[in-house]
């Protein structure tokens, strides 16, 4: 299979290369240029890295890389546009409860709350990516305030007591997502540079 990487033919990956081999020479070249594996074309159809794996044939394979810094530059814009799309459904899910619509309340509570997770996630692997300064004790400190709400949130919901949960929604959760927010805004910072 002939290999070529953003546009330029690499004649040093045997055509006789498994895909395997093929993959892991494409991620030890990115990783000497600070580059990530964005995307992947064999014959001109895109596919992800386990359908590559998987292949018998194929006469080209192309493959997308990008900057690390970039990357992680676009995921936290994604990720502060998303917080403000879950901060307005947090003050939605509360009035929800507070209306007693508590069905449709639990329902988007549960998936703000894997929304929630998901830019936690961003953060900390934007994080570990970055080489700027360590802010683990606020990071742990962050975390077990947000799981206190959470824990609380269970406990009320369990509880029935579907007022006092819109009540932390609005002054304790709405409060760590702007912190959130806050620290993905400080990790796109240097990136910006």
């Amino acid at each position: 299979m002939k290999v070529s990487i953003d546009g330029q033919e690499h004649r040093e990956i045997p055509s006789t290369a498994s895909p395997l081999e093929i993959l892991e020479a494409v991620r030890a070249e990115a990783a000497r240029s600070g580059l990530v594996l964005t995307g992947l074309r064999v014959d001109g159809v895109e596919m992800d890295e386990r359908a590559f794996l998987a292949l018998s044939g194929g006469m080209s394979a192309h493959f997308s890389l990008t900057p690390v810094r970039l990357l992680i530059r676009e995921t936290i814009a994604e990720a502060l546009d998303y917080v403000a799309r879950l901060k307005k459904g947090i003050e939605e899910i509360a009035g929800r409860f507070e209306e007693g619509e508590t069905s449709a309340a639990q329902n988007r509570l549960s998936e703000a709350m894997e929304g929630l997770d998901w830019t936690l996630d961003v953060y900390e692997r934007c994080s570990a990516l970055t080489a700027g300064p360590s802010a683990e004790p606020e990071e742990q400190a962050f975390r077990d305030g947000l799981l206190e709400i959470l824990n609380r949130l269970i406990g009320l919901m369990n509880g029935k007591r579907y007022p006092q949960m819109a009540l932390v929604l609005r002054q304790e959760l709405l409060p760590s997502v702007d912190a959130l927010a806050l620290m993905l805004g400080r990790l796109s910072a240097p990136q910006s540079r």
